[in-house]
């Protein structure tokens, strides 16, 4: 492999290769950062991704991040995503894509949800939702929003009406690092 050392000769980095399966492996401080295989798939096992959801059954969306609870994540690779501050933090500057989807119970009239970065509204992350069903059906909601962040900046979702929603398997906020 190639070793990468500092001024001071201390390692900072480092490539391998020549493994069985014909990989490449980029190491910083002494953990795999990027491996690309033999089929030339990249994998970044450290690529900052969340999908947060609300753990329970359906309730009251509210009108304020807060009342969308998403307070439980199926997967949060970096710790980034908050269930106390039910925000995803950004651990580096970067283009992120966020989405989020649920179910809406019933008759709903100019129900809205939007992203918010550092407390502002995501310019063209609004989402309007109106459905004339009665209380026994749900349909879905779904969006998804591209937004560069700077590292510190946080994202959060949140609806600006209130609809009776569905958490748990039914609810999905999630993002990752493009790049």
């Amino acid at each position: 492999g190639l070793l990468m050392a500092n001024t001071a000769g201390n390692e900072i980095g480092r490539i391998n290769y020549g493994f069985s399966d014909n990989s490449m492996q980029f190491y910083t401080n002494n953990a795999e950062a990027l491996r690309i295989n033999s089929a030339g798939i990249v994998t970044k096992p450290k690529q900052p991704a969340f999908d947060a959801h609300h753990n329970g059954g359906q309730y009251s969306s509210g009108t304020s991040i807060s009342s969308t609870s998403l307070n439980a994540v199926r997967l949060n690779t970096g710790n980034h995503y908050s269930t106390s501050g039910l925000r995803f933090v950004a651990p580096v500057a970067g283009v992120y894509r966020f989405n989020y989807r649920t179910i809406v119970n019933g008759a709903v009239t100019n129900a809205h949800v939007r992203m918010f970065k550092n407390g502002s509204i995501i310019s063209g992350s609004d989402s309007h939702y109106s459905a004339t069903y009665s209380n026994t059906y749900w349909t879905g909601w779904t969006y998804s929003v591209l937004v560069s962040l700077s590292a510190n900046d946080y994202v959060q979702v949140g609806h600006t009406s209130n609809a009776v929603i569905h958490g748990n398997d039914y609810q999905s906020f999630n993002g990752y690092l493009i790049g």
